[in-house]
């Protein structure tokens, strides 16, 4: 029971945008600033619903991986502090987008897709077929056999071939 009021009194704050200010270390790590002079270095972003609200509620850990703080949001920022952020968790999360799809073939009962990303051609293995699904109608999400993901965020922009090929696949 000690453990559980324990864990009860310790509350994530919900920051605004007006509350906080981010800058860089010499080294490029994210600091953190909120009102009233706490300061954290740094410190990790996270978003804790990439697709649906990428640059809403986004979670911030300190260097121990302890969770601060959740930052409503990212458009309440000021510019630079916007942009620092947005930096980091676009590395964090960039997803290679399939532009097209040459080929699906099976190895051992395996998908196999091989197609054209935004940063080249790739060849990967699904462990099954349904790590390729549609979050939400038009944009498709796979995931391959070693945990990588790639996107389709509009397949209808898509070639009818490669369409053709995912619509007999997912």
């Amino acid at each position: 029971m000690e453990k559980k009021e324990s864990l009860l009194k310790e509350e994530l704050l919900l920051l605004q945008g007006r509350e906080v200010k981010i800058e860089k270390d010499v080294h490029g790590n994210l600091l953190l600033e909120i009102r009233g002079g706490k300061r954290y270095a740094n410190i990790e972003p996270r978003r804790t619903f990439p697709y649906s609200y990428k640059d809403k509620f986004i979670l911030l850990k300190d260097k121990d991986g302890k969770e601060i703080a959740i930052l409503e949001d990212l458009a309440e920022l000021e510019d630079e502090s916007r942009r620092y952020l947005q930096e980091e968790l676009e590395k964090l999360y960039y997803i290679p987008q399939i532009q097209k799809v040459i080929s699906i073939d099976y190895r051992m009962r395996t998908p196999v897709w091989t197609v054209e990303t935004d940063r080249g051609q790739v060849s990967f293995e699904l462990a099954r077929r349904s790590d390729a699904k549609f979050i939400r109608p038009g944009h498709l999400v796979v995931r391959d056999s070693a945990g990588a993901r790639y996107e389709v965020p509009d397949y209808n922009r898509l070639d009818r071939k490669s369409q053709e090929l995912i619509e007999r696949e997912v």
